[in-house]
């Protein structure tokens, strides 16, 4: 058979033209994110891909700082994006949280956002789905170039892919090759602790109160004629309003004394509360401080000795949370709370093999407005049994010796339950 070739110029571009067109409908190229978060592009930015499955539900993915505020990082779907997604990102450690539908087990990771400015990729998903529904994400291997061709050709010079590894959470002692964490150096972190009591909103009356009524409002026309002929009604109208915003004052001044005088009977409970109570608070404060703290678990975690210096551990074990949380139905009811973070490393490694953060909650708090987080992070694994919930007393008897048990009871807790990963 004999190949056609066009002979004229324009014949050979027409040609060509569709030979390229042809190529490419083969294989099928990156889509060109045409849409951009303008305000990530202050900083580095993180960019995930997922790929939804045919008739699939919609994927969630969001970014807490371990040490930034409550609120995530939302990952919205970018326009024309071929199911990528970004956010804008700040150094630091991050915790990331993927589900395959809004309703699927989460799918978490931990990966570290670094300095200066870039394009952090963090991969590529598929979303699987089954016959009934149920979905998940699987990891796919791709090429950095995948991102590259993604990013608006204006912002690959400015802000240039890295891609950044993410490990899966929480992390499996088997994956570590490291030992059991049976002695780990104990350590200490009380920026997070609050030993005390919480005595106003023991004392506080928590039902909302009622919202003042609004006060009155008028309005003005413009038709001076309309107004002149309204004159007889109008003018008793603005005797009651005057009347009525007289006694709206009249009304506000009484609210705002009756509330002075409620704060001030709060103030004075609060006094009379912790003036009773001021000796046990004191021997809780004592119990719970750091280095009280860290003296109990020392001696109950102790290292044996190999000769004269006992070896040293590839584990820390660092309290970060130490805090006496009210439960209960009634006022007088307490427990500890107690967060731990796990650090393994493998000999002569400065990089951690192991990083998970656990925590012992108590049983029945209540909400804490002292703490950043009233109930765990997402990335804080909770330690069963939970924190036992007793009369505030009952933590005073002994010198407190109650709360330092509960502590080492958290500790103990979080590294059984890293050595049933193993």
């Amino acid at each position: 058979m004999t190949m056609f070739r066009p002979r004229s110029l324009p014949g050979r571009l027409a040609f060509a033209l569709l030979a390229l067109l042809a190529g490419c409908s083969t294989a099928q190229q990156p889509p060109v994110i045409s849409s951009w978060d303008s305000a990530a592009l202050g900083g580095s930015v993180m960019l995930l891909r997922i790929l939804p499955a045919e008739g699939g539900p919609a994927a969630w993915a969001q970014a807490w700082r371990f040490d930034g505020p409550t609120a995530p990082d939302e990952f919205p779907l970018l326009a024309d994006g071929g199911g990528w997604r970004s956010a804008a990102s700040v150094p630091g450690r991050r915790f990331l949280r993927l589900r395959a539908s809004p309703d699927a087990t989460p799918q978490d990771f931990t990966f570290t956002v670094p300095d200066g400015q870039a394009t952090l990729d963090l991969g590529t998903f598929r979303q699987v789905c089954n016959s009934t529904a149920e979905c998940r994400l699987v990891r796919e291997a791709r090429p950095a170039s995948d991102a590259e061709a993604a990013l608006p050709p204006q912002h690959r010079e400015r802000l240039p892919v890295v891609v950044t590894p993410m490990q899966s959470y929480p992390p499996r002692l088997a994956d570590s090759g490291l030992a059991l964490p049976t002695a780990p150096a104990i350590r200490v972190d009380s920026r997070s602790w609050v030993a005390a009591v919480d005595w106003t909103a023991i004392v506080t009356d928590l039902e909302a109160m009622p919202s003042p009524p609004a006060g009155p409002f008028t309005s003005a026309g413009d038709d001076v004629l309309l107004a002149i002929m309204l004159l007889p009604i109008i003018v008793p109208l603005l005797v009651i309003v005057a009347i009525a915003k007289s006694e709206s004052e009249r009304r506000a001044g009484v609210e705002a004394a009756e509330a002075r005088s409620r704060d001030l009977a709060l103030q004075a409970r609060v006094e009379a509360a912790r003036a009773a109570w001021s000796p046990c608070e004191a021997t809780i404060a004592a119990a719970l401080a750091p280095d009280s703290v860290a003296q109990h678990l020392q001696s109950a975690f102790a290292r044996p000795r190999a000769g004269r210096q006992a070896a040293a551990s590839p584990w820390d074990a660092t309290v970060s949370r130490v805090v006496l949380r009210h439960c209960g139905e009634g006022p007088g009811s307490f427990g500890v709370e107690v967060a731990t973070d796990w650090t393994g490393r493998a000999p002569g490694s400065d990089s951690p093999a192991y990083r998970a953060s656990f925590v012992r909650p108590v049983e029945g708090a209540t909400p804490d407005r002292r703490l950043r987080w009233s109930t765990p992070a997402p990335w804080e694994m909770q330690v069963a049994p939970s924190g036992a919930c007793r009369p505030l007393a009952e933590w005073c008897a002994a010198g407190g010796r109650a709360l330092l048990d509960e502590v080492a009871a958290a500790v103990t807790g979080a590294r059984d339950a890293i050595a049933a990963t193993r």
